[in-house]
């Protein structure tokens, strides 16, 4: 499990290299249960430089490329397209057999549902742009293979729900029922240090060892051991040490 300062930190790195391509956010929408829905929230993002980027940048937000398996939920999401051209999460992971053959979503549910506008995918490589291997919106609820590049939008859709209450954690972080401190998407108690980061040496156990490298690392956290910031705050202090004494003893013991 990586610690919230290391989350941080690549979500940092990724909004970063979106807003230097002028990516900005449109509100997002949910898909509500009541109306037929499935509880997820949608938001299109403008002009991202790349599929790989969207892809990283939904990740960083606590959301992905929106996946779509069924003819009412990719009619929700057109809706938010407008008329321009949006990323989505599908991709094909071979090109053994082009242009229509294994597709994929990023979250690895079924492809069971397909969209394709007429004539496509093509798998066009005219213009330089190498193989149509990512999946878009094609100006409408019609979808397209493209080759990835942008700058384009993409739709973000908002599924998890870390700790279980049946609820889209999204919808609870906007409506401040849970906490994000951190901003990237995933509600902070679910974010909580494990084990697994209080051991720092690593051997499987949180020990003395585990205590000598805290201590020596004591104060702002240092690019030598940042390990030793146990809850990604900046600092190795008390919260690490109590933090690593409330684990002692052997992970999963």
């Amino acid at each position: 499990m990586k610690t919230p300062g290391v989350r941080a930190a690549v979500m940092a790195g990724v909004v970063m290299v979106a807003s230097s391509a002028g990516a900005q956010q449109l509100p997002a929408v949910q898909w509500r249960v009541e109306d037929g829905g499935n509880g997820h929230w949608y938001q299109r993002t403008e002009l991202m430089p790349d599929w790989d980027t969207a892809r990283l940048y939904a990740g960083a937000r606590g959301g992905h490329l929106a996946t779509i398996s069924s003819l009412s939920e990719n009619e929700f999401a057109a809706a938010l397209n407008g008329s321009s051209a949006c990323f989505l999460g599908g991709f094909q992971s071979s090109s053994a057999c082009e242009p229509g053959c294994e597709w994929s979503w990023i979250t690895g549910e079924p492809w069971s549902f397909v969209s394709w506008d007429a004539g496509q995918p093509d798998n066009y490589t005219g213009g330089g742009g190498g193989n149509e291997n990512y999946l878009s919106y094609f100006y409408g609820p019609k979808w397209n293979d493209g080759n990835g590049l942008g700058p384009s939008d993409a739709i973000i859709e908002y599924s998890a729900d870390c700790n279980a209450d049946g609820i889209v954690d999204y919808g609870q972080i906007l409506a401040g029922d849970l906490s994000d401190a951190d901003s990237n998407g995933i509600p902070d108690l679910c974010e909580l240090p494990t084990c697994i980061d209080a051991d720092l040496n690593p051997n499987g156990i949180v020990d003395g060892a585990d205590l000598g490298a805290l201590l020596a690392f004591w104060g702002p956290v240092s690019p030598a051991f940042p390990r030793a910031d146990i809850n990604g705050d900046g600092n190795v202090n008390g919260a690490d040490l109590g933090i690593l004494l409330s684990l002692w003893g052997p992970c999963g013991g």
